[in-house]
């Protein structure tokens, strides 16, 4: 994980030229931490406690695009947190619901 500013972290991937790059934000709010396109792999969850994050504080999960590098791990945050949020694009939401991540409820925006 890279300190980009305050509050804002990139996560290093295992093939950055393959994979999407996940960003996480803090909000120093009861909002808590905000992730966007968390990647395929979920491992990096426990890197957060180093820079004093709590990751069962991700509330909130922004997804891009429907494209499996962007949204793959989301299964690893719902177990995280229960409550966490997912929004994405309105045509994205039926391919990642119906084919890889059933059963979770996304909050729609306009990109």
């Amino acid at each position: 994980m890279k300190k980009i500013i305050k509050n804002i972290f990139s996560i290093e991937t295992y093939n950055p030229s393959q994979e999407a790059i996940p960003y996480i934000i803090d909000t120093n709010s009861e909002d808590g931490l905000v992730i966007i396109d968390p990647g395929l792999h979920v491992k990096f969850i426990h890197e957060l406690e180093d820079y004093g994050l709590d990751p069962g504080k991700i509330n909130h999960c922004l997804i891009t695009h429907e494209h499996l590098d962007h949204f793959g791990g989301c299964y690893k945050l719902k177990e995280s947190n229960k409550n966490v949020q997912f929004y994405t694009h309105e045509n994205a939401v039926k391919k990642i619901e119906t084919k890889w991540i059933n059963g979770m409820t996304f909050i729609y925006f306009f990109l």
